[in-house]
């Protein structure tokens, strides 16, 4: 997909507005925090991704024995429910 748009004043800065189409690809909802990114020539702009959206990532029968590293030696709060 390539889409143009036109750098804008907006007050003190510039602005620009995504179209519609990189929006829904995206899957963007107003407020959601974005991550620019200067390669070259090139602005880069993506979705910042939560540990929430990452854990939500992970395939429901996927299990994991890492993280059990023994037993606590601070004040962990380890759950064995």
């Amino acid at each position: 997909m390539s889409e143009t748009t036109k750098l804008r004043k907006v007050g003190n800065s510039a602005g620009v507005s995504l179209p519609k189409q990189v929006i829904e690809a995206l899957q963007l909802h107003l407020g959601e925090e974005l991550q620019l990114t200067i390669r070259g020539d090139c602005l880069i702009i993506r979705k910042v991704q939560t540990l929430k959206d990452l854990l939500a990532s992970v395939p429901e029968n996927e299990t994991s024995e890492e993280w059990k590293t023994g037993h606590a030696t601070g004040q962990e709060v380890i759950d064995d429910e």
